[in-house]
């Protein structure tokens, strides 16, 4: 009933089982700062699939091995190694609120700006080892079709040591900042660069604004620009270079909730001979398919377009979600209707 309800509310319906022989495809997971686990839409997708994951906290890294051992069907490898440009040895410090600990400094002056900044108080510094995200992939055999980093403003220097690694991944998925949560870290218009330098551009981002300590709770617009998680995608992802690769990048565009860029994905990967007519149609069906719950609301869009009055009460109905939603100490594009919501 749940799930009827959603669907009707315009949520994407359960993911069904991909046709062949994009079904029958292993994908490699790489997760660095993996605490949470794997996520499950891509669990659902890529139903055969090698998660191997980096998590330097023992007691979440306990915890994964847990959650893995109750999934079999789940090829996880899980590393406490932390991950940086070079091998030898950092502080890591531990804040009151776990995921916020770093390889990086909190930048109090900043965060005491805002609601959030007794997260990022520092509880306890520890030296912990580092090494490079190539020797731990050639030492465990391993390679990513993807890569997904979120290390809290060290990002770019794990990716530093992982030139082989981005070399062979389809795609990436960064955590990136636009303010300096933490002394002297990159910020996205620095991680950008890097990643267009190394054959990528930038797909999808999404944003996450943070409340003002000193804002009066009804003022409720946004707050200011902290951070996002921004999707990368190689440039030749609509040229790829074989078939087992095209299959990767389609699923990977479906997983990141790029549904057009899959289509078009799979579309070039036909006229390439790598992919059949009968499985392009395919997985273009299963694609309709999948998005059939949107379609009402693309058609009511339409209906109303005509409408007179129709932008203010669209502003009405956008007082009354935030209304219901409540007072939150952050805004995020995920709170909209984007790709983060249609799972």
């Amino acid at each position: 009933m749940n799930d009827f309800i959603m669907r009707w509310v315009g949520n994407i319906s359960t993911i069904t089982k991909l046709p062949s022989p994009f079904a029958d495809v292993a994908l490699s997971y790489i997760d660095i700062g993996a605490r949470g686990g794997p996520p499950q839409h891509w669990l659902k997708l890529a139903r055969q699939m090698t998660y191997l994951c980096f998590e330097p906290d023992p007691i979440e890294a306990e915890s994964l091995r847990t959650t893995f051992t109750e999934n079999p069907q789940l090829q996880a490898i899980v590393s406490e190694r932390a991950l940086g440009a070079a091998c030898g040895t950092a502080t890591l410090y531990l804040t009151h609120s776990r995921p916020c600990s770093s390889l990086l400094k909190p930048n109090e002056a900043l965060l005491n700006m805002f609601s959030h900044r007794n997260l990022f108080q520092v509880e306890k510094e520890i030296s912990i080892p580092i090494v490079t995200l190539d020797s731990e992939l050639r030492r465990l055999g391993s390679v990513g079709d993807y890569i997904k980093a979120d290390v809290q403003g060290y990002e770019l220097e794990v990716l530093r040591g992982g030139a082989e690694a981005l070399s062979a991944a389809i795609g990436c998925e960064l955590e990136v900042s636009f303010i300096e949560l933490y002394k002297n870290q990159p910020l996205f218009s620095e991680i950008d660069q890097w990643m267009r330098s190394k054959g990528f551009f930038l797909a999808d981002l999404e944003r996450v604004w943070w409340r003002r300590a000193s804002t009066p709770p009804e003022i409720q617009q946004r707050g200011s620009l902290t951070y996002g998680d921004a999707i990368y995608l190689k440039n030749d992802i609509f040229n790829p270079r074989n078939r087992t690769v095209a299959i990767k990048s389609a699923i990977i565009c479906i997983a990141t909730g790029l549904h057009e860029l899959a289509y078009e994905v799979v579309l070039e990967s036909h006229k390439n001979q790598l992919l059949s007519l009968e499985e392009t149609k395919s997985f273009h069906a299963w694609l309709r398919h999948h998005q059939r719950s949107t379609t009402f609301w693309n058609h009511l869009a339409k209906a109303l377009s005509g409408l007179p009055g129709r932008q203010t009460l669209g502003r009405l109905l956008s007082l009354w979600g935030r209304a219901f939603q409540g007072n939150s100490d952050l805004g995020s594009d995920a709170a909209s209707w984007n790709r983060r919501t249609c799972w």
